[in-house]
């Protein structure tokens, strides 16, 4: 609205410009977890019932089951975040038996969150009830493929930048997930995120 006269209305801005951050260096156990050939998944997030980790964890568990593929999955939360979801999130991963595969990294700097999304393979968005998915944007301003569960507000931020599941099918999430291995695919969605 660049004809408005400019007193009659005031912009009042949803973001702010931080000045560049220092070199901080990234912390040696973020970086050693890059350090494996295989895929790096990420989900950042903090811990929640709507966050969709049930589903993520059954996906990941029929990503290995069902395809036998390599892979490692960053989860940016603490079991200790939600106390009472620890026994039954550590049973699935159990059950699922992807605990090599899944590591829960916790709450990391800014910094340390570029770092992740620069080096991971993918993002994986399960959250099935969101405002606004700021992870999503984040990895679409990164160019990191995404994958998220089909939801109103996912398409609306990543409209074709994403492939999509339905969000409560752990087997379509797999299946998604297999079909990023394939380079083509992310880098696709790599060119439709920027």
């Amino acid at each position: 609205f660049k004809g408005l006269d400019p007193s009659k209305f005031t912009i009042f801005p949803n973001a702010i410009e931080l000045p560049p951050a220092p070199l901080i260096p990234v912390k040696q156990s973020l970086i050693t977890l890059f350090q494996t050939p295989c895929p790096i998944f990420l989900y950042p997030s903090h811990l929640a019932a709507h966050k969709g980790y049930d589903i993520l964890l059954q996906g990941l568990g029929a990503l290995k089951r069902l395809y036998h593929l390599d892979f490692r999955c960053l989860l940016t939360c603490s079991l200790e975040e939600w106390p009472e979801s620890k026994e039954p999130f550590l049973k699935l991963i159990q059950k699922q038996q992807i605990q090599n595969e899944v590591t829960f990294i916790g709450m990391v700097s800014h910094h340390e969150m570029t770092y992740l999304y620069q080096n991971s393979t993918l993002v994986v968005f399960p959250s099935i009830l969101e405002s606004f998915g700021y992870p999503l944007v984040e990895a679409l301003s990164h160019g990191v493929p995404l994958i998220a569960a089909d939801t109103e507000i996912n398409r609306e931020i990543c409209q074709d930048g994403a492939l999509y599941y339905p969000p409560f099918n752990p087997e379509a999430l797999a299946a998604q997930l297999k079909a990023a291995f394939d380079p083509e695919i992310r880098k696709k969605l790599s060119q439709k995120a920027k």
